[in-house]
């Protein structure tokens, strides 16, 4: 009987053995262990969002994030920011390789490059005028919506393309502020236009850009030197269908700002 006791036990004891061998084999591998700092780490995808009552104002996404503690940061890749208009008609787009969340300061910011395209529309038959944007150093204010940057970035708009130094986007106003070494090509047109100015100022809205505080426009041989000047872009196509003096044609722009005796010589051009 003793032996039989034994026997069983043993048998028992292998069993259990071989189910514990069974189960270690397939259990999954157990996750590295975070590092210092480190609070969470998946590759699963991360998403915020911000509304103002039922209206979404922000969507930021990310394919992989790494939250830390010293400093409280929240490191992304694959970043996508949605930034929606008022109107609730089409949003705003930001593209980056990598970015950084910073809670405390609310803001997000991109030190490497940084793709950006604003007047996006929901309706596809809506008539869109796209302004996109490549810079890099990129921070984004999650409380205002406002995107700015102090380093050199690249742009392209209504048939124009340029380039500056520093700029900012408030999607609030849909305004573009260049900082200084304003410079754009006006392509639309057989007669081209280069454009250079200390500071500029676009509103999607008005279809105006501003120059300040001084301008320069090249077309061909003639070059126009002034201060501010006023640029509207839904303006008469042809020079003679403005009046021979006061604001100054080119191509499809219309500006103002000039004195009447510039103004003339340009018109006569």
């Amino acid at each position: 009987m003793l032996a039989a006791c034994l026997a069983l036990a043993v048998a028992v004891g292998w069993v259990f053995r071989q189910q514990k061998a069974e189960q270690s084999r397939n259990a999954p591998k157990r996750p590295d262990a975070l590092a210092a700092g480190l609070l969470a780490k998946a590759g699963e995808g991360w998403v915020w969002t911000k509304k103002e009552g039922e209206r979404f104002v922000a969507e930021v996404r990310a394919t992989e994030f790494e939250q830390l503690t010293d400093p409280p940061r929240v490191n992304l890749k694959n970043v996508e920011v949605k930034i929606f208009h008022k109107d609730g008609a089409g949003y705003d787009f930001v593209r980056a390789p990598q970015a950084e969340l910073k809670a405390d300061e609310g803001s997000l910011f991109a030190n490497g490059d940084v793709d950006m395209t604003m007047g996006l529309k929901d309706d596809p038959d809506a008539r869109n005028r796209l302004i996109n944007i490549k810079t890099s150093g990129v921070t984004y204010d999650t409380q205002t919506g406002k995107v700015t940057t102090d380093r050199t970035a690249s742009f392209v708009f209504e048939n124009s393309a340029g380039s500056a130094t520093g700029a900012v986007y408030d999607p609030a106003l849909r305004e573009l502020i260049m900082n200084a070494n304003v410079k754009l090509d006006w392509t639309k047109n057989a007669r081209k236009m280069h454009v250079e100015s200390g500071h500029l100022i676009y509103r999607e809205e008005e279809s105006k850009i501003r120059l300040s505080p001084w301008s320069r426009l090249t077309r061909e041989t003639l070059t126009l030197n002034a201060g501010d000047a006023v640029v509207t872009l839904d303006a008469p196509r042809h020079i003679g269908q403005l009046p021979p003096v006061g604001p100054v044609a080119f191509g499809c722009w219309r500006l103002t700002g000039t004195d009447d005796a510039t103004s003339a010589a340009v018109n006569a051009a």
